[in-house]
């Protein structure tokens, strides 16, 4: 394998921060930063950005790219023992196998992903004999030819961290496509819909900021923002000074949500007494700062704050607290894998069709109002012939695990 930037060979392997049966992925979209001072302790764990998955589940999670191959070579680089080393070269086998069912026809990039499997085939088949350098330059040829990436880009080129991590692509989980597919340096998930981990973060959030005592309007919008940042903080720019930065750039502070928005301009200087109450913008590190070119929402900002309100009142009425003078029936409690994948249909259907640009007929909402306290029904997570016909027509995917 050349030596990449920064690279000076073969490190001695180091222990993954949590075992070499891991993969960690981080999930830049999450504002954890805004909140490490809320959550302290072992808070800070559930607002970070770090998630951990199952060798043995990473085929059925993630979508073949470059970036997933490119984690798992730089995983089993480190592993500390045979057996791990086994584990990670079978998940590579076994994601290179899925790119292979999903080419419509043989090609280069066909043909060098089945060289990699015969290579790995070959080194398992022998006893793993080789050293794991070796085989892994081999498998990163492949990879480069594969993936059709040249000069400092190539995989073959990358430098191997001493605790290799994967990175969700932003636009595979806002959007659900990615114009770079296979080619993608980051990492896809086979899921459409709601993104589990990110909806566990917000949940999170929610309960970190009541127990901090915020009241209720204060957390909405604190959600609301947290929801945009995850959303739209890559597609636009926010004024700090004279100088255009990106949403995802920035910490939390009253006003930033509203100036994405471009309902104000208020121009703070950085140096207001409370951040949290400023209706300024607040970058993440004002020593490195550079203006980048200006952009405007992707959306109509009226569209965009309904769809934030939506998605803030279904995350709130998840974690409402109920009260000893609630009746139980009115509490919401945790949903059915089929309830939650009846609302993902209904939320792409929504988009697909353009419902939530359609006027909203406020006799139904009344009536809809009132019948918000009768008593949950009990219901088993068999399909009804109706959501089966939907999920067929949709080509919906079960979440994995």
């Amino acid at each position: 394998m050349s030596r990449g930037r920064g690279s000076t060979g073969r490190r001695a392997p180091a222990p993954l921060a949590l075992n070499d049966q891991s993969m960690q992925v981080m999930d830049m979209g999450l504002d954890f930063r805004s909140y490490q001072a809320f959550a302290g302790g072992s808070g800070a764990q559930g607002l970070g950005n770090i998630f951990a998955f199952r060798a043995d589940n990473i085929p059925d999670i993630f979508e073949p790219t470059v970036g997933l191959l490119v984690t798992v070579l730089h995983i089993y680089m480190q592993c500390t023992s045979e057996e791990s080393s086994r584990i990670w070269l079978s998940v590579y086998d076994t994601v290179q196998n899925i790119f292979i069912s999903q080419c419509d026809k043989g090609g280069e990039a066909k043909r060098a992903a089945e060289d990699a499997r015969r290579v790995i085939k070959s080194s398992l088949e022998g006893g793993m004999q080789h050293p794991a350098q070796d085989l892994c330059e081999k498998l990163l040829i492949h990879l480069d030819t594969q993936s059709g990436i040249r000069g400092s880009q190539a995989p073959s080129q990358r430098r191997v961290p001493r605790e290799p991590k994967g990175t969700f692509c932003n636009l595979h989980l806002s959007d659900h496509r990615c114009n770079q597919e296979f080619a993608c340096n980051q990492i896809h998930l086979h899921q459409e819909g709601q993104v589990r981990h990110r909806a566990d973060f917000h949940n999170r959030l929610v309960e970190v900021l009541r127990a901090k005592g915020l009241s209720e309007p204060e957390i909405r919008h604190r959600l609301k923002d947290s929801l945009f940042y995850a959303r739209y903080g890559n597609k636009v720019t926010v004024r700090f000074g004279s100088s255009n930065v990106p949403f995802f750039k920035t910490v939390y502070t009253r006003g930033r949500l509203e100036q994405a928005l471009r309902k104000q301009t208020f121009n703070c200087p950085g140096r207001c007494g409370s951040v949290d109450a400023c209706l300024g913008v607040h970058v993440q590190d004002e020593r490195n700062l550079q203006s980048t070119k200006a952009l405007d929402l992707p959306n109509p900002a009226a569209d965009i704050e309904r769809e934030l309100e939506i998605e803030a009142t279904l995350t709130l009425q998840r974690d409402r607290p109920v009260t000893s003078e609630e009746h139980p029936a009115k509490s919401l409690g945790p949903s059915s894998p089929t309830s939650e994948q009846w609302k993902n249909i209904v939320r792409d259907y929504v988009r697909q069709a353009g419902i939530h640009e359609q006027p909203a007929d406020e006799k139904l909402l009344r009536s809809l109002q009132g019948a918000t306290n009768m008593p949950s029904v009990a219901s088993s997570d068999g399909f009804t012939p109706l959501l089966l016909e939907v999920s067929k027509q949709t080509r919906f995917e079960s979440p994995q695990d």
